[in-house]
C-alpha cells in the first residue's frame, strides 16, 4: 500500500480514452475511521470508489464522469453535511 505522499502528484488517467485528466493535488480522508474518501484533482473531487487502480506511475479511473465538480459556493469539504469530518494530508 502506498503512502499519501506517494499518491499526491500522480497523474489521473482515464481508461476510456487513455488521456491524462489531471493530477492528484490532495487526499481527503475521514477522521473517525481514517479511510480515504476523495482525491482532489484540480477543481474536482474524485470519490475513492470511482478509482479503478492506484499504481506507482498513475491513478486510473473509468472515465471523467466519476469526477465530482467543486461548487463555487462550497465552503467546506464534500460530505460535511453528512457529518463526516474530513482531513487533508
Amino acid at each position: 500500500m502506498q503512502k499519501g505522499r506517494e499518491i499526491t502528484g500522480l497523474p489521473v488517467v482515464s481508461l476510456a480514452s487513455g488521456k491524462e485528466i489531471g493530477s492528484v493535488d490532495d487526499i481527503l480522508w475521514s477522521h473517525p475511521d481514517l479511510k480515504i474518501r476523495y482525491l482532489v484533482v484540480g477543481e474536482h473531487y474524485l470519490p475513492f470508489p470511482g478509482i479503478s487502480a492506484i499504481g506507482t506511475d498513475a491513478v486510473t479511473i473509468s472515465g471523467p464522469e466519476v469526477l465530482e465538480e467543486q461548487a463555487e459556493e462550497q465552503t467546506g469539504e464534500p460530505d460535511e453535511e453528512q457529518g463526516l469530518a474530513l482531513k487533508s494530508i
